[in-house]
């Protein structure tokens, strides 16, 4: 333990950075074109993802979630989703996603691009700007990270449902306890089946295609910053 002082000054420090900076969202590519229009509120999150939907989605579909950048000091934090149909998890199986953590930045920009061409995949990320982050973390009623991060991995899922992707199954990497984190999330969405677990990136295929798309467009963003 580093003790109560230190553990202060580190949130202290954190803060003071997140609070002076600014999310540059012109980064966040999208499947057929670059968005550059500036978040309109940066105490609000901003997904964006594949623009025009497959006939495929009314099919049984299996989604995955993983977010790069939790807690950061510099950037957002983003999450990011991927979706294919039941049917085709064997293909995406031979696709060689793994976790982005794993792979050097030219093997991610090079599966990111991957991913954007494959009419067999749909992905969205959510971005967190460190705005939106202090704001929560700092207001009376504080949000934790955890909290949000909840949120955030719920709206990418409502987002899906509301434009008509028929989720059947859902995998995701773990944040805090993964049973808890299961169990809120499949009372949420009781229609949904749903698998919490740690290292799901490197477990599930669909996740590391999530993970790939947080991965990058954090990426984007920090190196523009």
């Amino acid at each position: 333990c580093l003790g109560p002082k230190f553990e202060l000054a580190a949130l202290f420090l954190r803060t003071l950075v997140c609070r002076t900076c600014e999310l540059r969202p012109s980064f966040v590519r999208v499947r057929f074109h670059v968005e550059s229009a500036p978040v309109s509120n940066p105490l609000m999150t901003c997904i964006q993802g594949t623009t025009t939907l497959p006939l495929w989605i009314s099919d049984p579909c299996v989604m995955g979630i993983d977010e790069a950048g939790r807690g950061p000091v510099l950037g957002a934090m983003v999450y990011g989703s991927a979706c294919c149909r039941i049917a085709d998890m064997e293909y995406l199986a031979g696709q060689k996603y793994a976790d982005s953590k794993t792979l050097n930045e030219a093997k991610r920009e090079s599966l990111f691009e991957q991913i954007k061409a494959d009419e067999k995949l749909i992905w969205a990320v959510d971005i967190l700007s460190p705005s939106y982050i202090s704001a929560n973390m700092l207001r009376r009623t504080k949000r934790s990270l955890n909290a949000m991060s909840h949120d955030s991995a719920s709206g990418l899922i409502r987002k899906a449902l509301d434009d008509g992707v028929n989720v059947r199954e859902c995998f995701v990497d773990t944040v805090g306890d993964a049973d808890k984190y299961q169990e809120m999330l499949s009372k949420r969405f009781p229609s949904i089946k749903f698998v919490v677990a740690p290292k799901a990136d490197s477990k599930y295929p669909i996740v590391s295609a999530a993970s790939i798309a947080a991965k990058v467009t954090r990426d984007h963003g920090t190196k523009n910053w």
